[in-house]
């Protein structure tokens, strides 16, 4: 996520962009990757590869969606400083990079202990289970998916680890994509940390709509995929996932046994041989004798 807001904070600082263009930018261009998306919400959460690549597609889509309705009209402003060109010396370059790469990893890692810090403090006092348990009770929903909600609007990963065990729904899906757009509080301070200097203002105005468009697009998709194909066995959308994986568990298995009963009748047959050739070597024994 801050990855987005410091790139755009180096072009606003290099002065290729102006101060309004920038925050323009925050509004869409700051969001989850694929390998967040794919491997802790799809694969994690979901058991399945391709409804992550789903997500994600939706999750990029959609921001591009953000984009073109936060357009910017054209009119005058501050003009962007041209600095001079110059070619920066290698290993000043190379110094710089490791170095902003550690602070970056500090960062962001400081965040996430703080906020998760938070809501081990915050369930020791009994949220976001009291609360979660009073809109399960309400709503008939699952405790999870509330527990999932709670958290995930501080933390993004330790809400996504509360999603596991959620059965692909319509509303499992939505809340997946509302996290992966929302991205916590915790995101929110990583990037206002990367775009110091800009105004956050319009980035928290895209992520409300982008939100929303994610979370409806995510059911609309969901229903369409269960009306022209019918669910089969597995989540993956293409259907099959479990069965191929049993059915590959059940050639092991049975070739796995067929061996084994091969070996233990090559054991049968040595044994049977080895006393042959010993009744012999006893009959050859006594001849002599």
């Amino acid at each position: 996520y801050p990855l987005g807001a410091a790139s755009i904070r180096a072009l606003y600082r290099d002065g290729l962009l102006r101060k309004d263009e920038a925050e323009h930018l925050l509004a869409f261009c700051d969001n989850s990757g694929p390998a967040f998306a794919v491997g802790a919400l799809g694969v994690g959460v979901f058991g399945s590869a391709g409804w992550g690549m789903l997500l994600w597609g939706i999750h990029a889509i959609s921001a591009a969606a953000v984009g073109i309705l936060f357009r910017r009209r054209t009119r005058g402003g501050e003009a962007p400083i041209k600095p001079p060109r110059r070619t920066p010396d290698f290993g000043a370059a190379l110094g710089g990079a490791v170095t902003a790469a550690g602070q970056t990893i500090l960062q962001i890692g400081a965040y996430v202990i703080f906020f998760s810090a938070l809501i081990a403090s915050l369930g020791a006092l009994g949220f976001p289970d009291t609360l979660a348990g009073e809109l399960a009770l309400c709503t008939g929903g699952p405790l999870s998916f509330f527990r999932a909600l709670f958290t995930g609007a501080l933390e993004l990963s330790s809400g996504i680890g509360a999603m596991a065990g959620l059965p692909l729904t319509p509303g499992s899906l939505a809340l997946g994509e509302f996290l992966l757009s929302w991205g916590g509080l915790c995101v929110h301070g990583q990037a206002g940390a990367a775009a110091e200097g800009l105004k956050m203002r319009k980035r928290l105005g895209g992520k409300q709509v982008g939100k929303l468009i994610r979370g409806a697009v995510s059911v609309k998709v969901y229903k369409h995929q269960r009306e022209h194909r019918p669910p089969r066995r597995g989540n993956e959308p293409g259907g099959g996932r479990v069965e191929r994986v049993e059915r590959g568990i059940h050639i092991f298995v049975r070739t796995e046994g067929l061996q084994r009963h091969g070996d233990e009748h090559d054991d049968d047959h040595a044994r049977c041989d080895k006393a042959e050739r010993r009744h012999d070597a006893a009959e050859n024994a006594g001849a002599v004798k």
